[in-house]
C-alpha cells in the first residue's frame, strides 16, 4: 500500500472513530446538562452555540481557503512556499480573533433579549462570555488543524482531540453532578480547548519546523488571490451559518428557550449524522484536492461519478434511519417529555436529505476552488431562510420555522451548485438532473418499504432500539443494493457518454 493510500485509510477509519466518539461525548454532556440543570440550560447552551457560530463562521472559511492554497505546494514539496502561506494565514487568524472577540462581546445584549428562561441575567452574561472564550480558542486551533489536514494527516488531529475530549468529559460530568454549576462546566470546556490547541501547536513546531523558521510572505499576486478566496469563503460560510445556526435563536425568540432545547435534541442527532458523512468526505478532501492539482478533468470526472453513486446509498440510509429511529432514540436518551410532534423529524429528515445529497458536488466544488461562484448565492439562501423563519414562524410556529430552511435550500443552492461543478468538468448537467430525481424517488420509496415492519416494532429499551436499528440498516441496504445497481448503471452510462 502506498503512503498516500495508507494515510487515506487512516484518515477515514480514525476520522469516523473520532466522529462516533464525539457524538457519544456530546450525548453524555447534553444528558448531564439536562439531568442536573434542566431543559432551560440545554436551550441556553443551544442559543449560545448558535450565536457563536454566527460570529466565528469566518474561521472555517479561512481554513478551507488555506487548504486550497496549500494543496499544490504540499504535493510538490515546496517548503518555502508552504511557510509563506502558513505565516500569511496566521496573521489573518490573529486579526480575525480580535475582531470576533469584540463583536461577540458586544452581542451579549442581543443574547439577553433572545433568551426567555428562568435564569438570572448575571448568570446568562457570565456563562455566555465563558462559552465565547472557549469557542474562540477552539476556532483558533483550526490554523494548525487545516494545515495538518491539507497534508493528508487528519488522523493526527482526530487522535489528539478524541483523547482530550474523552478525558475532559469526566471532569465536566463530575462538576455538574457535585456542584450543579453551569459556569464551572463551561470552564472545563475552556481548559480542554486550550490544552488541545497547545498539543497541536507543539506538533506543528516539531513536525513542520520550517513553517516557523522560514520568513517571508507570498507574492503580491498570490496574496491577492488568497484574499479573494478568503472573502468568497467567508461569504459562503456566512450563508451556511444563517441556515444552520439561526433556527434555535428564532425558536427561543418566538416560542421559548425550553422549546429550543427540545428542538436541539433533534438537531444534535441530525448534525451528528451529517458530521459522520462529512468526516468521510473531509478524510478524502485533501486527496481530491491533490487530484485536482495533478490529474486531468476526465479522470476527476470519472471519480466524481463513482463517488456520487456511493453517496446516494449513504445519504439514503442515514435519512431513513433518522426518520424511523429518532423519536425512540430521544425518548430513551432524554425522556418522552421532551419529544416534539412527528412532523418535526419529518421536516428535519428532509433538510438532512437536501444537505447530504450534495456532499459529492460540495467536495469537488471546494477542492477545485470554485468559491467565488457560489458564495453570494449561499448568503442569499441564508438571508432568505432568516426572513422566512420569522414570517412562517409567526404564523405556523415551530413547523413554519423548520419549513423555511427546506424552502430556502431548494430555491437557491440545491440546483446551482451541481450545475457549477458540471461546468467545471465541461460536461452537461443531464446526469446530475437524473441523479437528483432518481435518488430522491428511490430514498422515499425505500423509506416507506422499510417503515412497514419498523412501525410495528416497540423500542422500550436500548436493546430493542439496537434491534430496530439493525433491521432498518439491513432492510435499507438490501433495498439500495437491489435498486441501486440499476441506478448506478444509469448514472454511469450518462456520464460515460460525455467522457
Amino acid at each position: 500500500m502506498s503512503g498516500g493510500d495508507s494515510r487515506l485509510q487512516s484518515n477515514v477509519i480514525i476520522g469516523v472513530f473520532h466522529q462516533v466518539l464525539s457524538l457519544l461525548i456530546n450525548m453524555v454532556s447534553k444528558y448531564a446538562v439536562r439531568t442536573y440543570l434542566g431543559v432551560e440550560y440545554l436551550g441556553l447552551q443551544t442559543v449560545f452555540g448558535n450565536f457563536c457560530d454566527i460570529f466565528t463562521f469566518a474561521f472555517m472559511g479561512i481554513g478551507t481557503a488555506m487548504m486550497y492554497s496549500l494543496y499544490r505546494p504540499l504535493a510538490l514539496g515546496k517548503r518555502k512556499e508552504q511557510a509563506e502561506i502558513y505565516q500569511y494565514y496566521r496573521r489573518i487568524y490573529r486579526i480575525l480573533t480580535v475582531a470576533v472577540m469584540s463583536i461577540g462581546s458586544a452581542a451579549v445584549f442581543l443574547v439577553l433579549v433572545v433568551v426567555h428562561a428562568d435564569i438570572r441575567v448575571m448568570e446568562i452574561t457570565g456563562t455566555y462570555f465563558l462559552y465565547l472564550g472557549s469557542v474562540l480558542i477552539y476556532n483558533r486551533l483550526f490554523l494548525e488543524y487545516y494545515y495538518i489536514m491539507a497534508d493528508q494527516k487528519r488522523y493526527i488531529c482526530c487522535l489528539v482531540m478524541s483523547t482530550v475530549d474523552g478525558a475532559a468529559l469526566v471532569f465536566q460530568v463530575f462538576v455538574l453532578k457535585t456542584a450543579y454549576n453551569y459556569s464551572l462546566f463551561l470552564l472545563c470546556v475552556l481548559v480542554k480547548n486550550i490544552i488541545t490547541y497547545f498539543i497541536l501547536h507543539s506538533y506543528i513546531k516539531r513536525r513542520y519546523s520550517h513553517l516557523l523558521q522560514e520568513e517571508g510572505m507570498p507574492g503580491t499576486a498570490e496574496q491577492k488571490e488568497i484574499r479573494k478566496n478568503v472573502k468568497d469563503l467567508i461569504i459562503y460560510r456566512a450563508g451556511n451559518v444563517l441556515v444552520n445556526s439561526t433556527d434555535s435563536i428564532v425558536i427561543s425568540d418566538l416560542l421559548s428557550t425550553a422549546t429550543a432545547g427540545c428542538y436541539s435534541n433533534y438537531m444534535f442527532v441530525s448534525m451528528g449524522i451529517q458530521s459522520m458523512i462529512s468526516s468521510f468526505f473531509d478524510s478524502i478532501l485533501a486527496k481530491i484536492g491533490h487530484s485536482v492539482s495533478l490529474d486531468g478533468r476526465d479522470k476527476q470526472y470519472s471519480d466524481f461519478l463513482k463517488l456520487s453513486a456511493v453517496n446516494i446509498m449513504v445519504n439514503g440510509i442515514t435519512v431513513i434511519g433518522f426518520y424511523w429511529l429518532v423519536q425512540d432514540f430521544i425518548s430513551l436518551w432524554m425522556g418522552a417529555e421532551v419529544l416534539l410532534d412527528m412532523k418535526v423529524p419529518a421536516i428535519v429528515a428532509l433538510n438532512l436529505y437536501l444537505t447530504g445529497i450534495r456532499q459529492t458536488t460540495a467536495a469537488y466544488r471546494q477542492s477545485a476552488g470554485l468559491f467565488q461562484k457560489v458564495g453570494y448565492i449561499v448568503l442569499g439562501k441564508g438571508l432568505l431562510n432568516l426572513v422566512l423563519s420569522y414570517i412562517l414562524g409567526a404564523v405556523y410556529g415551530l413547523m413554519g420555522i423548520l419549513t423555511a430552511t427546506a424552502v430556502s435550500s431548494v430555491i437557491t443552492l440545491y440546483f446551482y451548485e451541481p450545475y457549477m461543478v458540471y461546468r467545471y468538468f465541461g460536461k452537461s448537467w443531464k446526469p446530475e438532473a437524473v441523479y437528483q430525481i432518481v435518488s430522491g424517488g428511490l430514498t422515499y420509496v425505500i423509506l416507506r418499504i422499510v417503515g412497514i415492519p419498523l412501525q410495528a416494532m416497540p423500542a422500550h429499551s436500548w436493546f430493542w432500539l439496537c434491534i430496530k436499528g439493525m433491521l432498518c440498516l439491513l432492510l435499507s441496504l438490501a433495498c439500495f443494493f437491489l435498486f441501486g445497481a440499476v441506478v448506478s448503471k444509469i448514472i454511469k452510462k450518462l456520464g460515460e457518454k460525455q467522457l
